[in-house]
């Protein structure tokens, strides 16, 4: 697997991590309350309490799990689109047609890439 394959699926795991662990506390905290309220009312122990919670797992992972790789996606898509890095970005000292001259992106007659300009003064 090449470099920026690696790279992109390292933050596509990251970030999956990070949005799945949010949702699963702010669908955890929002279900806990109700059910630990419902429980201590009937007298019931904190081990019940963490049954009925680890009962609810398999269902938030199928529905949190797609949402927060939607959303993973959509970050590092977005992250990698406004990282200059990369590539060029869009404004900055790097835009523009010196930008896709180093690229080879410039098809214009005084415009030439930065290789043949390496390979032209290396001669």
């Amino acid at each position: 697997m090449g470099r920026i394959n690696t790279y992109i699926l390292k933050q596509l795991l990251k970030m999956f991590g990070f949005f799945a662990l949010v949702l699963v506390l702010i669908y955890w905290i929002n279900r806990a309350v109700s059910l630990f309220d419902r429980l201590i009312a009937d007298g019931q122990s904190a081990l019940v309490f963490l049954e009925f919670t680890s009962l609810t797992l398999p269902w938030m992972i199928f529905v949190i799990a797609p949402i927060a790789g939607f959303a993973a996606v959509i970050y590092v898509i977005h992250r990698l689109a406004t990282d200059r890095v990369g590539g060029c970005a869009k404004r900055g000292p790097v835009g523009g047609s010196d930008c896709q001259a180093r690229l080879g992106l410039c098809h214009q007659p005084g415009c030439l890439n930065l290789g043949a300009q390496q390979h032209l003064s290396a001669n």
